[in-house]
């Protein structure tokens, strides 16, 4: 009879980019009666500020204040005029990219943030990409009278959630988005002429300044008492049939430390928001459940993350410095007929320093 606890550790995936070849027989004609095409074009994105200088939280969402935005890159044809046709426009986020459940592209080396990948042209909305699927971008329109064949990249560094550790982090240069140029009567996506645009993020620094603790006490193995079924015969639904004290040890900065949240998540159901975490499918014991106690009071179960306002997250202790302990209880409860057996669950906490 056993209940374990582990604290989450977030891996971290290296990323390895890789180019890829593309096979079509000819670019896209200038059209408007200029003989010539129109040939593949590189951009190189730099996100501003760089370096990236950050000093706060280690554990936020949204805007991180680095992008690269409001930038045309124009095609042009080889005979030095402007394309002249409505071009349709497709793209793609290099296969080598990671995106998150957020739609952020992971950066290698740089835990806590990631890249917002957005692309526009003349007349349409930004399209924001979220995963590795080649997507139709739209149609380039005249202003006018006049074609304006441009494509707007618009990238954003953003905050995911995961925690910011103190460094200096190199991000290398990185392959994005392959943009493809086709003619107006391609409505496939799928014809011989193409020219292509490849975008690419140029290589900048993350320099962090954050307060997190240690965490001296990752897996708690909590082992509960043998209890006979019909000793609960007179206990109500709901009430503990047996609790047992734990703590959570960490080992904060001496000064100036952060605001401490967590959130516990039911690992057999992590979509469980109640206060009764799941008992293990290999569980025979029935009729009995398992809640965690801080401060007396049962704590609700939430989604394994550290962004700030996840469901059912609550705030440890504001300002923790130096070593610390926050001591819990976990209980078996009734919560119907009980009949002998084993039973185990598990449940993992997460910290978020706000």
């Amino acid at each position: 009879m056993k209940i374990l606890i582990n604290y989450r550790i977030s891996l971290f995936i290296l990323l390895f980019f890789a180019t890829s070849s593309y096979a079509y027989s000819a670019p896209v004609d200038c059209g408007g009666g200029i003989n010539g095409t129109v040939p593949d074009m590189t951009i190189n994105a730099g996100l501003t500020p760089s370096p990236l200088n950050y000093s706060g939280p280690a554990n936020k969402s949204g805007y991180a204040g680095a992008q690269y935005s409001n930038t045309w890159s124009y095609f042009s044809c080889n005979a030095g005029f402007q394309p002249q046709l409505a071009y349709r426009v497709w793209a793609q986020a290099d296969p080598s990219l990671n995106f998150d459940k957020n739609g952020l592209v992971t950066l290698p080396l740089a835990p806590g943030v990631g890249l917002k990948i957005m692309l526009g042209i003349p007349g349409t909305s930004l399209f924001n990409f979220k995963n590795n699927s080649r997507n139709y971008i739209g149609q380039i329109q005249p202003t006018n009278s006049l074609y304006i064949t441009a494509i707007l990249p618009d990238l954003s560094l953003q905050f995911n959630g995961i925690s910011i550790k103190s460094g200096s982090y190199t991000i290398p240069a990185t392959k994005l988005l392959t943009v493809e140029l086709r003619d107006p009567s391609d409505t496939a996506g799928n014809g011989n002429k193409v020219s292509y645009a490849t975008l690419w993020l140029k290589s900048f620094t993350i320099n962090a300044t954050t307060a997190t603790c240690t965490v001296n006490s990752n897996n708690l193995l909590i082992t509960f008492p043998s209890i006979t079924a019909n000793s609960t015969n007179n206990v109500s639904l709901g009430s503990a049939l047996f609790a047992k004290n734990f703590s959570i040890n960490l080992s904060c900065p001496a000064t100036n430390g952060p605001n401490i949240y967590t959130t516990f998540t039911d690992n057999i159901n992590p979509a469980n928001f109640t206060n009764i975490l799941s008992l293990d499918p290999a569980s025979s014991a029935q009729g009995i459940g398992v809640q965690i106690k801080y401060n007396n009071s049962p704590i609700k179960f939430g989604p394994d993350s550290g962004l700030p306002a996840t469901t059912n997250q609550f705030l440890l202790k504001s300002n923790v410095n130096g070593p610390t302990t926050f001591n819990f209880a976990a209980q078996l409860i009734k919560t119907g007929v009980v009949s002998s057996g084993d039973y185990k669950a598990t449940a993992t906490f997460t910290l978020s320093y706000q």
